[in-house]
């Protein structure tokens, strides 16, 4: 028999036709076609976008924490008109104050306080660094009652005393100088501190050194009437110098003419009226007046006005003069007319708080 080659396999009809340029490979092992395209490379672009979105994020995030910070820090700290949470352990940021008190001839009305890191009108509260810093301001009117300025200066004249009973001076006012004659106007004067203070609890000394110091709480209906004025009218008759005399008021005070009176001393002013019903010209000078106290016996000062006194022609009434002194107060004191030529000494007994 002879031989028979087979037929070929049968033919797919839905087989993808054969590349004539493929290589010849195992069966089974898939050959990727020699032009097949490459992977597409994403864009940059993308992670550009990304970046950029973070950063905002981060930025805007910073931002509103810095802005949360500065806000709880405001709000922790005092500023004019408000006050902040008892719980955060601060003090309130204002206080009302009816006050009145004169020194150096100058009518005082406190009328608030307030507390603040810093006052926009007062350029000193800003140059500190330090965030611990606070400043008291004390709000005030001002009405002068002489005829003369008072020449004084804030920040020698102002000591705020704080609940520990520690110190401050003034650091700036509004007005840096005392008023003149016929001033009325309003002022505030401030304080640096290290912290804020319990604004209920504080104390104001008014005055320098070598003045008659007056201290008081700085709040409504604190007591100053050790402060005020005293005086009494006794109208009392008398006879010196061959003429009668009358002893008409008497005041004891801490200032006089713009000027507060100088440190244990107080201003004792004296108003004289004479009749010379004589026949007699009286001659006298302005040492025929002394004022006692105590052990220390003082001439008047240079605010006397005893010049109607000098020369009394006679028939001559309602002659009108003030001596004025400054010596350590008293409740009583002495007047003392010296003797002269055909002048006999007479004296008179003052007691404060007698009298109308």
């Amino acid at each position: 028999m002879g031989s028979s080659t087979p037929p070929p396999p049968p033919t797919d009809p839905y087989a993808a036709p054969s590349n004539p340029y493929a290589a010849p490979g195992q069966p089974g092992q898939y050959i990727a076609p020699p032009f097949a395209p490459g992977a597409k490379k994403k864009s940059s672009t993308l992670y550009i976008v990304l970046g950029i979105i973070a950063a905002v994020l981060v930025v805007c995030g910073g931002s509103t924490w810095a802005i949360t910070k500065a806000f709880s820090s405001n709000s922790s700290g005092s500023a004019s008109g408000s006050s902040s949470s008892s719980s955060s352990g601060q003090f309130a940021a204002s206080q009302n104050v009816n006050l009145q008190v004169v020194y150096a001839s100058d009518q005082i009305t406190f009328t608030s306080i307030k507390q603040a890191n810093k006052f926009s009108d007062d350029s000193f509260t800003g140059l500190s660094y330090e965030n611990n810093k606070n400043y008291v301001r004390l709000n005030f009117n001002e009405k002068q009652l002489s005829d003369k300025t008072s020449y004084f200066i804030y920040d020698s004249a102002f000591t705020l005393i704080l609940p520990d009973q520690s110190t401050a001076k003034a650091i700036q006012a509004q007005e840096t100088e005392g008023p003149q004659a016929g001033v009325v106007r309003t002022n505030w004067v401030d304080f640096e501190l290290n912290n804020q203070v319990d604004l209920s609890k504080l104390s104001l000394r008014l005055g320098g050194s070598d003045e008659a110091q007056m201290t008081f709480p700085l709040k409504t209906g604190a007591d100053v009437s050790k402060y005020n004025p005293q005086k009494i009218s006794p109208n009392q008759a008398f006879q010196y110098a061959g003429m009668n005399w009358t002893l008409n008021d008497v005041t004891q005070s801490y200032y006089n003419n713009g000027q507060q009176a100088k440190s244990g001393k107080v201003v004792v002013i004296v108003d004289l009226t004479a009749n010379n019903n004589s026949n007699s010209t009286v001659y006298l000078n302005d040492n025929f007046i002394r004022l006692k106290s105590g052990t220390t016996v003082t001439a008047p000062n240079f605010d006397s006005s005893l010049t109607n006194f000098d020369i009394i022609d006679p028939g001559t009434t309602n002659i009108q003069g003030s001596a004025v002194f400054d010596t350590p107060p008293s409740s009583t004191y002495t007047l003392e007319f010296a003797s002269g030529q055909n002048i006999t000494a007479q004296s008179l007994d003052v007691t404060m708080g007698s009298g109308s």
